[in-house]
C-alpha cells in the first residue's frame, strides 16, 4: 500500500512492468526483439500519446472506416490527412490499402504515415481481420513503409474457437505499435492500458508520460500486479474464457431479439468479437434523428451511425447495438420499440 501512495516511475510500476513484458512473450512472442512496454493511464490516453509523437500536421494517416468514435477524435486532433479504409466481416481490405498507396504514389503525393486499426472485435462493426489478412497488410506496411497502430482493446472478447494472431506476433521490422487494455477484462475504473512498441519509441512515450500526467495511478498498478501475480497461467486462461462466454450469451441474446423483432427491417453480420452489433436500416429515415426524436423519447439509446464517420455525415442509415450490460428484458424491449417505429416508418412511406 506504501508505494500505491507514492509517486512512481513513469514507465509504470516495474513489477507490472516485468509481468506484462512476460505476457506479451507469452501471447504474441514479437520476433523483433528491441521492444518495450509501457503502462498508461487508459490505452485511449495511450493511442493520443502515440499519434501526438508520430502524427504531424498533414501527415495521410489511414483509420478503419467506420472508426470508434475516439479513435476519430483523437485521430481529428492531429488535423491529418484522414484515409478512410473500408471493412466488411473480415475487417480493413487489403486490396483498398494496396489501391489507395499505390495511386498516392503515382500521383507523387505523400504515402500513409501510419494504419489505425481494431484488428479483433473492431468498434462498431464487431468484425475479426482474419490471420490472412493481416499478413497481407503487414506487407504492405512493408512495400509502403507505414507503421500499424494496432489498438487491441477487445484481444480477448472474442467468440472463436482460437486466439487470433496479432500484428505483434508477425512484427520483424519493428513498425507495430501496439495498445491493450484491461478496461474489457478487468476493470474499465483502473484506467490502465499499455503500449508495446520499438524501444526508441517507449523512451519517448516515458517523456510523455514525464511531461503530462507523470505515470499511471500507482495504486492501480499495484492492484492489477497483484491480481496478475496471484493468478497462474491456467487461472487467467479460466478468467478470459469466463469473460468471452459472457459476452457470447450477450450477443446471442441480442442476435435472437432482433431476429424476432427486426427481420426484414434490418441488415447485419452477427458480431464475432467485442459488445457492439453494427446494423444498416432498410428505410430512408436518418439515423440521428431516429435517435434523437423517436428512440430516446421512448426509453432507448442507440448510438447513430454518423458517431463512427469521420466526415460526420448528415443523412445515415446505420446504428450501433451495444449487448456489454443490458439484461434480455431490457434488449427485447429496445428491440421491440425500435422494430415497431421502423414498421410505422415504413408504413408512412
Amino acid at each position: 500500500m506504501g508505494d500505491g501512495l507514492q509517486y512512481g516511475p513513469s514507465q509504470g510500476y516495474f513489477p507490472l512492468i516485468n509481468k506484462w513484458r512476460d505476457f506479451q512473450s507469452r501471447w504474441h512472442s514479437p520476433p523483433f526483439k528491441n521492444w518495450d512496454v509501457a503502462v498508461v493511464p487508459g490505452s485511449q490516453d495511450g493511442f493520443y500519446k502515440i499519434l501526438d509523437l508520430m502524427i504531424d500536421e498533414g501527415d495521410p494517416v489511414m483509420v478503419q472506416a467506420p472508426a470508434y468514435a475516439g479513435t476519430i477524435a483523437a485521430v481529428h486532433a492531429m488535423n491529418p490527412e484522414y484515409i478512410g479504409i473500408p471493412q466488411d466481416a473480415d475487417g480493413i481490405i487489403p486490396e483498398e490499402i494496396d489501391r489507395i498507396c499505390s495511386a498516392r504514389q503515382n500521383d507523387n503525393l505523400k504515402l500513409p504515415k501510419a494504419l489505425c486499426v481494431n484488428p479483433i472485435g473492431a468498434n462498431p462493426t464487431g468484425s475479426v481481420l482474419t490471420i490472412d489478412r493481416k499478413k497481407e497488410i503487414y506487407k504492405l506496411a512493408q512495400k509502403y513503409d507505414f507503421l500499424i497502430i494496432e489498438d487491441d482493446a477487445y484481444y480477448f472478447v472474442h467468440f472463436l474457437d482460437h486466439q487470433p494472431s496479432s500484428f505483434l506476433s508477425m512484427d520483424t521490422d519493428g513498425r507495430v505499435i501496439r495498445l491493450d487494455s484491461f478496461s474489457k477484462i478487468v476493470s474499465s475504473g483502473l484506467r490502465l492500458g499499455v503500449i508495446t512498441a520499438p524501444q526508441e519509441i517507449i523512451n519517448r512515450i516515458i517523456v510523455s508520460l514525464q511531461n503530462t500526467v507523470l505515470h499511471a495511478s500507482s495504486l492501480s498498478q499495484i492492484l492489477m500486479f497483484k491480481l496478475l501475480e496471484d493468478w497462474s497461467s491456467e487461472e487467467f486462461d479460466s478468467h478470459i474464457k469466463r469473460v468471452q462466454s459472457f459476452y457470447k450469451c450477450q450477443r446471442d441474446l441480442m442476435i435472437r431479439s432482433m431476429d424476432k423483432h427486426l427481420k426484414g427491417l434490418v441488415e447485419w453480420s452477427v458480431p464475432k468479437a467485442g459488445m457492439f452489433v453494427w446494423i444498416k436500416l432498410n428505410t430512408k429515415k436518418n439515423s440521428l434523428d431516429l435517435v434523437m426524436k423517436e428512440l430516446i423519447p421512448n426509453g432507448v439509446f442507440i448510438i447513430p451511425g454518423s458517431a463512427f464517420d469521420y466526415d460526420s455525415p448528415q443523412s445515415d442509415s446505420y446504428l450501433r447495438l451495444c449487448y456489454s450490460f443490458s439484461t434480455e428484458e431490457q434488449v427485447d424491449k429496445a428491440m421491440e420499440v425500435l422494430g415497431t417505429i421502423l414498421r410505422q416508418s415504413i408504413g408512412n412511406n
